[in-house]
């Protein structure tokens, strides 16, 4: 096993159970586990890779950065930006962060803690959470990030995240984009409601169902994992910043819906787990059909992998991402002869 990996198990894993074990005990059940979770993760982040915090002045309020070097790595290779899911944070991608560090596919590493999570600012204002603010951050967060080649960068998001990218692609912007199950596909009001009430967490048996939801089944049974998780996704969606963001989301108006193509340049890839249950398989056709005559390579659907596959194998989607950074590193060199 990867060394590095190895030495931050080592660190976690008992940390884990027994605050897992003593939690259990406690009414609520998750805020002294979940806040010493957090708190391990961010410093192994800091001690075993290196990781830098970089806060970012924006017209959005201010956003933070975590840089992973990649000293290993050849430095012709381009960075990779990493973005997150609704109830998730920049500090819960360290296992592919790793994963991607080993395999030396990219020069820097870059996650970014979207509005209303980790340690970006929580605003008052509602217009901060709207696909125009969060799109605005990002954009201005990646132009702060990497000035001199901010296009040059890889994109790669899941969920909220993927759906963040494909905003950004709507604007015009050039980086390659790597979406993993995004949302923001087109729904009926039915579909919304159904999609807010998945999200309407209230217990820690519902947070319990709502985090096997994110998995993949023939990988994942009741286990120590799940609950321990469950405890970050009860205290998360209690945030009035992912409420916000939840409204955002299942109450879209009809110009969210428009995605007028005519600007998207980017060359995109696209991730879609075949035990995706959150998402609807008509979401997956509509992404296929959008983004067909940008995607470079075959659409990734494969077998064992939910809507979070960070989760479900952090190795394997890092290599699905350096395959894609590798195809549009290809069809840039082709396009050039």
């Amino acid at each position: 096993m990867l060394p590095t990996l190895r030495r931050a198990l080592i660190l976690i894993v008992p940390l884990l159970i027994a605050l897992t074990l003593q939690s259990l005990q406690t009414s609520p059940p998750f805020p002294l586990a979940y806040k010493l979770i957090d708190i391990s993760l961010e410093v192994v982040l800091k001690t075993l890779v290196a990781g830098r915090d970089v806060y970012i002045e924006t017209s959005w309020d201010k956003s933070r950065a975590i840089t992973i070097p990649c000293p290993n790595s050849d430095p012709a290779r381009p960075p990779l930006v990493l973005f997150h899911g609704v109830t998730s944070k920049a500090a819960d991608l360290l296992p592919v962060a790793l994963a991607v560090k080993y395999q030396k596919t990219f020069s820097e590493i870059v996650i970014i803690d979207l509005q209303g999570h980790g340690e970006t600012d929580m605003c008052d204002d509602d217009i901060t959470f709207s696909f125009e603010g969060m799109t605005g951050m990002a954009l201005e967060t990646l132009d702060a990030l990497f000035p001199t080649n901010s296009e040059d960068a890889v994109l790669a998001g899941n969920s909220l995240g993927g759906l963040i990218l494909f905003q950004v692609g709507l604007r015009g912007r050039k980086n390659p984009l790597y979406m993993i199950s995004p949302g923001g596909a087109p729904s009926t009001a039915s579909e919304l409601a159904a999609l807010s009430e998945v999200f309407g967490i209230k217990t820690h048996s519902s947070a319990v169902t709502f985090f096997k939801t994110m998995l993949s089944e023939k990988r994942y049974k009741p286990s120590l994992f799940v609950n321990i998780m469950a405890f970050g996704c009860l205290h998360r969606t209690a945030s009035q910043n992912v409420k916000r963001i939840f409204k955002t989301l299942t109450s879209p108006d009809e110009e969210t819906y428009k995605h007028d193509m005519s600007n998207f340049v980017a060359t995109a890839g696209l991730f879609w787990g075949k035990e995706e249950r959150l998402l609807a398989d008509n979401d997956l056709q509509y992404f296929k059909r959008k983004l067909s005559p940008f995607l470079v390579g075959p659409v990734d659907e494969p077998d064992y992998f939910g809507h979070v596959p960070f989760f479900d194998d952090p190795f394997g989607v890092a290599r699905y991402i350096g395959q894609f950074a590798d195809r549009v590193i290809a069809d840039k060199s082709k396009r050039s002869e």
